[in-house]
């Protein structure tokens, strides 16, 4: 682990900047995240586009108020509203428990835990927190976090989007060693709308560290997984296209407002990239069928 009292992550290009120097809180960034960290005075240099200043403080629960209203509860998460202002993302059963406070615009926050009493350790003050902020982040411009395993080839993007158990892992190990591919994620990738253009980045929400990357490339393909088909390929029409995503896609629909954002997003996908059913067989040379070579 990286050990500061300040780190800087950008996923996607969307910046988590985590600032535990007046708390001193020290910061220890997983082992898959290192990949995403950037430089410590990078917050210095320039200003991000999507950029999340978030003070780390060492403090007890944060006390939910009659007045906040319940967005989403889970057994392991739960997010409230406050005053049209704020959002509150909790995370009761992690040690310490997490609280995390954010402006709507997602530009300042909090995030604080009884850190210092609970361990003597460094920690990652979001935990596992941190998708949920990146889920409900990226959905105010109509982005979504996918349940799909992504890599690039040559610079550009391919999608392979399935539930547990569809192979999206399978297929990843067993991909040929290729000095013109790179493996974005095994599991979860992040699709934006870019102008005109899709582009899929990876996440560092996976089981292993050699099958994630912090790159980001345009989309040029998506597959859909099937087992069960009898042809190799078949092409996906646009309806489909669009249901088949939002399956599979981590969408905040106790979020009204940005819905409409995300179906327009994906209808316009589904009308500008290429879409398929793929059948993958262990053994086949499944590159030279999604190039098309």
């Amino acid at each position: 682990m990286t050990i500061e009292n300040i780190a800087t992550l950008r996923i996607a290009g969307y910046t988590i900047e985590m600032d535990g120097r007046d708390s001193d809180v020290k910061i220890a960034v997983p082992l898959l995240h290192q990949q995403f960290l950037l430089k410590p005075d990078h917050h210095h240099e320039t200003q991000e586009e999507h950029h999340l200043l978030l003070q780390v403080k060492d403090q007890d629960e944060v006390q939910i108020k009659e007045s906040d209203l319940p967005l989403c509860r889970t057994d392991i998460w739960e997010l409230w509203g406050r005053n049209q202002k704020e959002y509150i993302f909790v995370s009761p059963r992690q040690t310490p428990p997490r609280y995390v406070v954010v402006d709507r615009d997602f530009t300042h926050g909090v995030v604080s835990g009884d850190f210092l009493r609970t361990t003597a350790d460094p920690v990652y003050p979001l935990g596992s927190i941190d998708i949920r902020i990146m889920v409900n982040w990226l959905a105010q411009t109509g982005d979504v976090l996918l349940h799909a395993a992504g890599i690039s080839v040559q610079g550009n993007g391919y999608c392979f989007i399935g539930q547990s158990g569809a192979g999206k892992s399978t297929l990843m190990a067993n991909l040929p060693q290729d000095d013109r591919l790179t493996i974005l994620g095994e599991d979860q990738v992040i699709l934006r709308k870019q102008g005109e253009a899709f582009w899929i980045y990876g996440t560092p929400w996976h089981e292993h560290a050699d099958r994630c990357s912090p790159l980001g490339v345009p989309l040029r393909k998506v597959f859909f997984l099937d087992r069960t088909q009898q042809e190799p390929l078949i092409p996906v029409a646009k309806m489909e296209c669009v249901a088949k995503i939002l399956n599979t896609a981590f969408i905040p629909y106790y979020l009204p407002d940005v819905i409409p954002l995300i179906l327009d997003n994906l209808a316009r996908l589904s009308d500008i990239i290429p879409v398929y059913h793929l059948k993958y067989v262990i053994g086949s040379d499944v590159l030279s069928l999604i190039l098309g070579d």
